[in-house]
C-alpha cells in the first residue's frame, strides 16, 4: 500500500515493493525519488521524520532529522529496516535525474504558485526551465545532471556528512492507549506551524504488517530558492511543523498510518485505513491534491 503526494515517486515505491521488498524499502525509495520530482517539498536538504511500525516485532518507533538533511534521515531509515541492498533503493531516483521524468501536476502546480522565487537563481532555472525558456508545465520532460551525479555518489558512498547535534535520532513516539488499541503520534512544532505547502508526506505499508509514515519540509514551497553547486534544492532552515500518526489494534497489527492531523488538517493528508478486526487495508491519497495512491489486490481475491 502507498500514498503520496507525487504520482512518479509513488509508482517507484510500488515497484520496490513488487520485487520484494519491505515497506522501509519503499518508503526510502519513495522519499529519494520526491527529490527529484517533487523539490518544491523534499529535496535532499529537506528535514523530516517518520513513524515506523515493525508488523514482526510488533513495536513502532519514530525517527527525527528535523534537524538534518533527508538523505541522512533516509539513509538512517533504510539501514536499521530495509531488507534490500541501499544500491537498489537508491537507482530509482537516480535513473530518473539523468534520464529524465514527466513533470506531474503536482510539481507543475508549485512551479506555478510559488516558482517565482527561482527566478534569482541561474542554477535553478536551468533545472526547472525547459530548452524553450519557460518554467516547466505538467506534462514537460526534466532531467536533473547534477543531482543525478549526487544520487549516484550516494548509491556508491552512502550517506555521509553533518555533526552529532543534527544526526537522525530513533525514539519512543508518543502513544495514548485507546479502546481496543495504540495511537502513536509525531508531531514536532515549529516555524512551518501555518503552512499548507512546502511539505510533503507518504504512508507505505506491506504484506508483513509493517507500515512506514513520513513527512518532509523544505520550510516554505522551494525553500530558500536556491540550488548549490551539487545540484541540490536547499531548504529554509529551521523548526518545521511536521506530524504523522499510526494507530494498532491491541494485538499491535496495523490499523491505520497518516501523515498531517486527520481531522483539521489543511495541508494534504494521505493515509492507510485497516478495517476493524480484519486485515483488509486500503490506501488513501488526499482528494484535494493531485497524488497517487496503490493498494496491491489480495492473492486469490
Amino acid at each position: 500500500m502507498i500514498a503520496a503526494d507525487e504520482p512518479e515517486a509513488g509508482r517507484i515505491a510500488e515497484a520496490v515493493l513488487a520485487d520484494g521488498g519491505n515497506a522501509a524499502d519503499a518508503a526510502t525509495a519513495l522519499g529519494l525519488a520526491l527529490a527529484v520530482t517533487l523539490p518544491s517539498s523534499a529535496s535532499l536538504d529537506a528535514q523530516g521524520a517518520c513513524l515506523v511500525h515493525d508488523g514482526a516485532a510488533r513495536t513502532t518507533e519514530a525517527l527525527d532529522f528535523s534537524s538534518g538533511t533527508s538523505a541522512r534521515g533516509l539513509r538512517a531509515l533504510h539501514a536499521k529496516y530495509g531488507r534490500q541492498p541501499w544500491p537498489q533503493v537508491v537507482a530509482p531516483s537516480e535513473k530518473l535525474a539523468r534520464f529524465g521524468y514527466r513533470v506531474s501536476r503536482a510539481f507543475a502546480q508549485d512551479l506555478a504558485g510559488s516558482g517565482a522565487i527561482l527566478t534569482g537563481d541561474a542554477r535553478a532555472l536551468t533545472m526547472f526551465m525547459t530548452p524553450q525558456r519557460h518554467m516547466a508545465q505538467a506534462g514537460d520532460t526534466l532531467t536533473q545532471a547534477a543531482l543525478a551525479t549526487v544520487l549516484a555518489q550516494l548509491r556508491e558512498h552512502v550517506a555521509e556528512g553533518g555533526g552529532v547535534e543534527d544526526a537522525p535520532r530513533w525514539s519512543v513516539p508518543d502513544m495514548k492507549e485507546e479502546k481496543g488499541g495504540r495511537v502513536y503520534a509525531l508531531r514536532h512544532t515549529g516555524d512551518s506551524e501555518g503552512a499548507t505547502s512546502g511539505m510533503t508526506g507518504f504512508v507505505v505499508g506491506d504484506t508483513q504488517g509493517s507500515a512506514v509514515a513520513c513527512v518532509l519540509s523544505m520550510g516554505k514551497p522551494f525553500g530558500a530558492g536556491h540550488v548549490n553547486t551539487a545540484g541540490i534544492l536547499q531548504a529554509m532552515r529551521g523548526s518545521q511543523a511536521l506530524e504523522a500518526s499510526l494507530g494498532v489494534a491491541g494485538d499491535q497489527r496495523l490499523r491505520f498510518a497518516a501523515t498531517g492531523d486527520l481531522p483539521r488538517s489543511a495541508r494534504l493528508v494521505n493515509v492507510i485505513r485497516c478495517a476493524d478486526a480484519t486485515d483488509t487495508c486500503q490506501a488513501e491519497s488526499d482528494p484535494r491534491g493531485s497524488g497517487y495512491a496503490y493498494t496491491a489486490p489480495v492473492r486469490g481475491n
